[in-house]
C-alpha cells in the first residue's frame, strides 16, 4: 500500500468524525512569487499585466546599456514562465504603464513610449512571438506627453484606442483606433472642440465602437475635466466638450484621472484643488445614461476637505452588480492609507471604507468578471521598510471588505512598480512588481486567488499538539459543496473546463470521502473535525500535496492553488 493509500486508509478507519461548527475570517493564501526576467544585470521596470481565457501576459522594460520591451506569458494559473520574448527592435529610452499590455483570446497587445513616439506591438501566437512593431501616429506629428489605451474584445476584430496629448503650442489631445486587432490603425483624430487649453490628466475607456475620453485642460484659467464620446469607433467625436466640474474656473483640476464604463454607466473620478491650490478632494461624476447627461460632480470621503489632502484615486465598475468602486490614499490619521467608497445605485450614497493600516501609495481596483463577486484594492506599503506589496479582497463586489490584508508580495527589497490583473478562468489575481534584492530590479509575479483551503493540524500533523485535523473552505462564491483533495505530487491534472489543477491524478480516491467533503454556505464551511491519530507519531517524511474543488451543481466550480506538508 502507498503512502497516499495508506493515509487515506488509516483517517477513514480510525478517525471519529465530530462536527463542529466554526465561522472565521477568510485567509487567503498568497503564491510563492515568481522571478520572471532573466538578466541578472538589468533594471526591471514598468511592468503591466493582461490576462484572457487561459492567458496571462506581463510585458516590462529593462534597462541596460539600451532599454528593451520584453513579455513574458503563462496560463492563468500564472504560476510558470515562458521565457522572456523581447518585443522592440531599437536602443530608445522606455516607458510603459499600467495599461500597457491586453490580452485577447491568444493575442497578446502591448503599447510603450519610445524616444517621444508611441509603439504598438502584438503577438498573435500567445506571446510566443511578436510582429514588427508599429509606430502610432500622433497628432499633427508633435512630441507626445501623456498616453492611455483601451480594449474592447470582438471576435470580429478587437477594438483598440490610443488616447495621447501632444505638444503643439498647448498640450491637445488625439486618438488613435484599430478595429481588426491592431493589424492597422487610423490617423490621430482631434477630441477636443475647444483647443485652446492646454490638456492634462487624460483617460479613455471603451465599449465595442463607444470611445469615452476625460481630460482636463485650462481654457478657463484654471484646470477643468472635460468629457466627450465618439459612437463610430473613434472616427468622429462630434458635439461641444462636456464639463464635468462644479466650479469652472475656480477648481483646478489635477492627475490622475480615470474613467470606468460598464453597461449605460460612465464613472469619471479625479483629484481636484477646489479653490484652485492647497490640498486635494476626490471627485466623482457619474453618468447613468452612456455618457449623455451627467448626475453632478460629487467630492467623496469622509476626510476633512482643506484639511486633509488627498492623492492617486482610481475607479472601477463591478460587471456583477454594477456597483461603482473609488478609491484613494488620504492623510487623516497623520499617515497616507488607502480607502475605498462603493456606490450601489440611484438615491443611495457612497459609502467609504479603511482599506489599509501600514501605510499605502497609489491604490488601484481590479475587479472580476460578471460571472464572479471578487474585486481587490491593490497598493504599496509606505509605513515600514522595505515596502511590500499589500492586498485588500471583496467577495461581494465592493459591497464590504475582508477584514485581513493580505501580502503578496515574499521576496527582499522594496517593491516598486505595482500592477495586478484578474484570471476569469482560474478566479485568479495576479500581481507583478520589481523589487530590489540586491544591486538591481527583479521582475516579480504572485498573487492568490479568493478560493482557499485552510489546513487545520494537517501541516503539522506529527506534532502532539494538533490534536484536531479539519479543513477549512472560504472564498468559493455561489459553490455550495467543495472535495479537498490529497495528492502524491503536485501535478498539474486536467480537471475539464479547459483546467489544471496542482495535483497527481492520484487523489481520486478522496472525492466523495466525507471527511474530505465541505458543505459551503455562502461559500464557506468547514470539514467534519477529526481526532488526529498521527498526533505524536514519527513523521514517514513524504510530502503530501492538498487542494479543493467546488461544485455548483456537477459543474466543477473554483479550484484552489495547492498547498503541501510533511507526513
Amino acid at each position: 500500500m502507498g503512502h497516499d493509500a495508506y493515509t487515506h486508509a488509516m483517517l477513514t478507519r480510525t478517525c471519529l468524525a465530530l462536527s463542529l461548527v466554526t465561522s472565521w475570517a477568510l485567509a487567503q493564501n498568497p503564491r510563492p512569487s515568481v522571478h520572471v526576467n532573466s538578466n541578472p544585470t538589468d533594471d526591471a521596470v514598468y511592468s503591466s499585466v493582461g490576462s484572457d481565457g487561459d492567458l496571462v501576459a506581463v510585458g516590462w522594460v529593462e534597462g541596460g546599456s539600451t532599454d528593451q520591451v520584453f513579455v513574458a506569458v503563462s496560463d492563468g494559473r500564472a504560476l510558470d514562465f515562458s521565457s522572456q520574448v523581447r518585443v522592440d527592435t531599437d536602443s530608445l529610452t522606455k516607458f510603459m504603464q499600467r495599461d500597457s499590455v491586453h490580452c485577447s483570446g491568444n493575442n497578446v497587445y502591448i503599447v510603450w513610449e519610445a524616444g517621444g513616439a508611441l509603439c504598438f506591438g502584438r503577438s498573435t501566437d500567445g506571446g510566443a512571438t511578436f510582429g514588427v512593431p508599429t509606430v502610432l501616429p500622433t497628432g499633427g506629428g508633435f512630441t507626445l506627453r501623456d498616453w492611455r489605451v483601451a480594449v474592447s474584445k470582438d471576435p470580429a476584430g478587437d477594438h483598440i484606442y490610443v488616447a495621447m496629448s501632444t505638444a503643439i503650442s498647448n498640450e491637445d489631445l488625439f486618438v488613435v483606433s484599430s478595429h481588426d486587432s491592431g493589424a492597422t490603425f487610423s490617423g490621430a483624430v482631434s477630441v477636443e472642440s475647444v483647443t485652446t487649453g492646454d490638456v492634462d490628466a487624460l483617460a479613455v475607456a471603451c465599449d465595442g465602437l463607444d470611445v469615452h475620453v476625460v481630460w482636463d485642460d485650462n481654457r478657463s484659467g484654471r484646470d477643468t475635466m472635460y468629457y466627450k464620446k465618439s459612437v463610430d469607433g473613434g472616427a468622429t467625436f462630434p458635439g461641444a466638450d462636456v464639463s464635468l466640474g462644479d466650479n469652472v474656473g475656480v477648481e483646478d483640476s489635477q492627475d490622475p484621472a480615470h474613467i470606468a464604463v460598464e453597461q449605460s454607466i460612465v464613472a469619471v473620478l479625479w483629484n481636484e484643488e477646489p479653490s484652485g491650490s492647497g490640498n486635494e478632494v476626490i471627485e466623482v461624476n457619474v453618468s447613468f445614461d452612456g455618457g449623455a447627461t451627467f448626475n453632478g460632480a460629487t467630492t467623496i470621503g469622509n476626510y476633512t476637505p482643506g484639511t486633509h489632502d488627498t492623492d492617486f484615486g482610481h475607479i472601477a465598475i463591478h460587471p456583477q452588480n454594477l456597483a461603482i468602486i473609488a478609491t484613494w490614499e488620504d492623510n487623516r490619521t497623520g499617515t497616507d492609507q488607502a480607502y475605498s467608497a462603493t456606490f450601489f445605485g440611484s438615491g443611495a450614497a457612497f459609502v467609504e471604507t479603511a482599506i489599509s493600516t501600514n501605510g499605502a501609495e497609489d491604490p488601484w481596483i481590479v475587479v472580476s468578471d460578471a460571472a464572479h463577486h471578487d474585486a481587490i484594492i491593490t497598493w504599496e506599503s509606505t509605513a515600514t521598510f522595505p515596502r511590500v506589496v499589500e492586498t485588500r479582497l471583496s467577495t461581494t463586489s465592493g459591497n464590504g471588505w475582508e477584514p485581513s490584508i493580505v501580502t503578496v508580495s515574499d521576496n527582499p527589497g522594496t517593491v516598486d512598480f505595482v500592477t495586478a490583473s484578474y484570471s476569469a478562468l482560474y478566479a485568479n489575481f495576479v500581481h507583478a512588481w520589481s523589487t530590489r534584492p540586491q544591486s538591481t530590479l527583479e521582475l516579480n509575479v504572485g498573487g492568490f486567488r479568493p478560493q482557499s483551503v485552510n489546513a487545520i493540524g494537517w501541516n503539522d500533523i506529527h506534532n502532539p499538539a494538533s490534536t484536531t485535523l479539519q479543513w477549512n473552505i472560504d472564498g468559493f462564491g455561489s459553490d455550495f459543496f467543495a472535495f479537498v483533495l490529497l495528492s502524491g505530487g503536485s501535478g498539474p491534472t486536467p480537471l475539464g473546463s479547459g483546467r489544471l489543477i496542482d495535483l497527481n491524478a492520484d487523489f481520486s480516491g478522496f472525492i466523495g470521502d466525507p471527511l474530505f467533503t465541505v458543505t459551503l454556505f455562502g461559500g464557506v464551511g468547514s470539514s467534519l473535525a477529526l481526532p488526529n491519530p498521527f498526533a505524536g507519531t514519527p513523521p514517514l517524511g513524504v510530502t503530501l500535496y492538498y487542494g479543493a474543488v467546488g461544485f455548483d451543481g456537477s459543474v466543477a466550480g473554483r479550484i484552489t492553488d495547492s498547498g503541501s506538508f510533511v507526513f
